[in-house]
């Protein structure tokens, strides 16, 4: 089943994004319509799907997550001028033809490895993305194994492309 959820981590404490208020917009030409608010657990995660289902359909997307006031409670200071919210719009889209059924593991991983597997056949195309955006791995495997040992500790972003369907997953590199 296809869903969309969502993950804060504050890199500034360390800590997930707790109490973050994230609001999903579905993007149909000049008008946007809130599909769904939800406010981030303990984990900075979201307790259920932003979208699945009949309310998770092709086309575009935009989250906003609201992190002002989470950051004047984190540096306990409301004079400090900070951004207020952020907006996630136009990477944000799906088609559902082009969604990969994929799993990769291990994640996190401690090793130099990890395994990439799909019901889908053929060679994958991967791109590895740092938090900020930045391209630390462009590459195409034939097998299931993905050297990472290039990569220092931290999250990532995992872009897997086989026969033109794709998933984006996170990557934690230990």
């Amino acid at each position: 089943m296809t869903k969309l959820t969502t993950h804060v981590l504050d890199v500034y404490s360390g800590k997930p994004g707790k109490g973050i208020k994230v609001d999903l917009f579905f993007i149909n030409g000049e008008k946007k319509e809130k599909i769904n608010s939800l406010i981030l657990n303990n984990d900075g995660r979201t307790d259920k799907p932003l979208a699945e289902k009949d309310k998770f359909k092709s086309g575009k997307y935009e989250l906003v997550f609201y992190i002002g006031e989470y950051f004047k409670k984190v540096v306990g200071n409301n004079e400090l001028p900070f951004i207020d919210d952020v907006v996630v719009g136009e990477t944000l889209s799906t088609n559902e033809s082009e969604i990969l059924d994929m799993v990769i593991y291990p994640n996190p991983v401690e090793g130099n490895f990890v395994t990439i597997q799909s019901p889908v056949d053929g060679s994958k195309d991967v791109q590895v993305y740092t938090v900020t955006g930045r391209k630390v791995i462009d590459t195409t495997i034939n097998g299931n194994t993905l050297d990472v040992s290039s990569l220092n500790s931290g999250f990532y972003m995992i872009n897997v492309t086989i026969n033109g369907q794709s998933k984006i997953s996170k990557l934690v590199v230990r």
